[in-house]
């Protein structure tokens, strides 16, 4: 009987059909919407969260008409308005495909019980492929519609049509007078909300305009209609997050968790607003557990390799920062290209944190060098990198590569007085151990000159040179103990301090 039971989900999980004749584009949504409402009760809410196509404004059309096909049939669906939003928040593409995880992770934030994502292909022959998705955000039941549609003149027209509009969203009102719904209109400030669904679409559309009290609000009229909607305390406690008030926010994304404990966004979060009351342990509890539950999740692996910087455990942060780099494979993918770039910069910029804890840095600036190169690989025009690899060969000591970096983040922002001053630096500073050693090479038994140059590295940073020339300022002093003996005992115990030895 298991055996049997086994294999009567499996095959639920997967099914789908095709149509044994072509069809027209318009029937294909009409049948694939029919099996989809057949799978939730009346009035269920679902999300159409990604459908691809060979431009956006085909995309948005299609999805446009699965939604009036579903709200006819008595579905509730979430307000496409916010998905772009929704998904920008998850640190998805705004656009395109998503995974069947990324496309549960919306539906979650959104309250859907159900997701779609499809595709509309050219195949060849005067037929395009379609197929919709319906994929079940808790629990593994997913089902498929596929069809071939006939590309006749009057859909290649439609097709021609909308490559050259702009991309008109349209979304669900909820006007209960009208007979049907207004699709156009979407969510109004003007309206009321009948159902927790609505007040949670609306909440998110303040969020996205970072309205969050009005957003806070909507929330809380969606939980006084529905006390388990685990997503309007998730949505609520980012808007308290951004109003900073980390306690309620933590206390929300908890109450999340509690109702569904596979909320990975809701601990990602909650671990982001431990991090900012400065209870770290908390935080990489919180974001730990994201990762247990998605172990592609890269805005937790960042978060948390921060923590751990804060932390000074600077092998599990590199650890974080090195998967991130592995998570993020598509180059040409803008937002991809932002995680490779933060990986790499946090990971490069652990020599700096080290070097202000006095940890031992000698082997990892090649490394970091190495890092930010590829970070300008992906985006030359990021002025903020080319200091940072400036100020790498600085404390290597490469003082003509990092003016050359300096410059070169000049010219991307010519207003940018702190690196102005870092090339006057760097300058005066050349400058300085010049002469020093200029008048050291003449007379390299004056002690002087080693006690200038000695504290012109010190004051720069350069404590091995320092603790060199100090030395040799308490060998060259004539005599016993002295005023200038003593002077350079005290910095060299200065150093050893900071350097914890």
């Amino acid at each position: 009987m298991r055996k049997i039971s086994a294999m009567f989900l499996l095959m639920t999980m997967f099914c789908g059909y095709a149509a044994s004749a072509n069809v027209s584009l318009e029937e294909a949504i009409e049948q694939s919407a029919e099996k989809i409402t057949g799978d939730l009760p009346k009035g269920a809410r679902v999300a159409i969260v990604a459908f691809e196509s060979e431009n956006d404004n085909l995309s948005d059309y299609i999805m446009k008409e699965i939604v009036g096909s579903l709200v006819d049939r008595g579905l509730k669906v979430a307000d496409r308005h916010n998905l772009k939003f929704v998904r920008r928040e998850l640190k998805f593409q705004e656009s395109g495909a998503l995974n069947e995880n990324q496309a549960k992770a919306v539906g979650r934030n959104l309250a859907a019980k159900m997701v779609i994502t499809g595709e509309f292909i050219d195949i060849g022959n005067k037929e395009y492929r379609y197929r919709a998705n319906a994929i079940h955000v808790e629990g593994d039941h997913a089902s498929s519609a596929r069809f071939n549609v006939n590309a006749d003149a009057r859909l290649q027209n439609r097709i021609a049509a909308l490559s050259k509009q702009n991309t008109n969203v349209r979304t669900v009102d909820y006007d209960e007078d009208d007979e049907k719904p207004d699709r156009q209109r979407g969510v109004s400030e003007h309206k009321t909300p009948q159902s927790a669904g609505e007040f949670l679409d609306r909440g998110i559309t303040f969020k996205r305009n970072n309205e969050y009290d009005k957003a806070i609000v909507e929330f809380t009229e969606a939980l006084k209609l529905d006390p388990k909607m685990a997503a309007a305390y998730y949505n609520r406690g980012i808007s308290y997050y951004f109003n900073k008030d980390y306690d309620k926010a933590i206390e929300d994304y908890s109450q999340a968790i509690k109702l569904n404990s596979n909320y990975s966004a809701a601990f990602t979060w909650r671990g982001i607003a431990y991090d900012n009351k400065g209870e770290y342990d908390k935080a990489i509890e919180s974001l730990s557990q994201a990762i247990r539950l998605n172990s592609n999740d890269k805005w937790s692996y960042y978060n948390r390799a921060k923590v751990y910087v804060k932390k000074k455990v600077y092998d599990k942060a590199f650890a974080d920062y090195s998967q991130l780099i592995r998570l993020a494979p598509n180059e040409d993918k803008e937002i991809e290209v932002l995680d490779y770039i933060s990986a790499y910069t946090g990971r490069a910029g652990l020599v700096f944190s080290k070097a202000v804890d006095n940890v031992d840095t000698k082997n990892d600036y090649d490394r970091a060098i190495a890092d930010f190169n590829q970070a300008i690989r992906l985006k030359n025009t990021d002025a903020d990198v080319y200091i940072l690899r400036g100020d790498a060969y600085r404390n290597m000591g490469d003082y003509n590569k990092a003016i050359e970096d300096y410059r070169t983040a000049l010219r991307i922002d010519p207003n940018d007085y702190m690196v102005k001053n870092k090339i006057e630096d760097i300058e005066k500073f050349e400058k300085e151990i010049a002469k020093e050693t200029q008048n050291i090479q003449k007379d390299p038994k004056e002690p002087w000159g080693y006690y200038r140059r000695g504290s012109e590295y010190f004051r720069n940073g350069y404590y091995d040179k320092a603790i060199a020339d100090y030395n040799m300022v308490i060998r060259l002093f004539p005599g016993g103990e002295g005023a200038g003996k003593d002077y350079v005992k005290k910095y060299i115990e200065t150093i050893k301090r900071r350097r914890g030895r």
